[in-house]
């Protein structure tokens, strides 16, 4: 079985651009989340983490950097908010673009309607597995289940 690592490669080839040009603070960022993710794929087996756990750990940082950035703001340290700010926009570019909620709905509708998909409990586990397998890297969770659990309701 092959892992994609594609992110990973870029977020490397970017680090030492980054270096290069003296761009500490992407530099820092962009090395503080690969390390990470290394960290966290190592943890079962020795490999590279996949794209998939990529960006579940960059939403991760992006969202802690908002609530850095927020109280921050809040103790009146704006400096301190920028850099947080700027970390959001830095990782925000190795995002895959998000799916819709209005392509979610209409995918979930067509399975729920052929039937590929139950109403009820057992109907959200399926719809997530096939958001998943359809949407891969654009899907997440925390924004689409909602979405899923609407559908399979009724």
């Amino acid at each position: 079985m092959t892992t994609k690592t594609e992110l990973h490669d870029r977020i490397k080839a970017d680090i030492d651009t980054a270096f290069r040009a003296g761009e500490k603070h992407r530099t820092d960022v962009l090395k503080t989340l690969i390390s990470d993710a290394v960290t966290l794929a190592k943890k079962d087996e020795d490999r590279l983490p996949t794209n998939i756990e990529i960006v579940a750990l960059l939403r991760k940082f992006i969202a802690n950097a908002a609530t850095m950035a927020a109280a921050f703001d809040k103790d009146g340290r704006a400096e301190k908010a920028s850099l947080a700010r700027a970390e959001i926009v830095i990782l925000t570019g190795y995002l895959p673009p998000e799916v819709s909620a209005d392509d979610i709905r209409a995918f979930l509708e067509g399975l729920k309607a052929s039937g590929d998909i139950a109403i009820g409990p057992k109907g959200l586990g399926d719809a997530v597995k096939a958001l998943k397998a359809k949407y891969g890297d654009a899907f997440d969770g925390k924004t689409m289940t909602p979405i899923a659990k609407e559908v399979v309701a009724g």
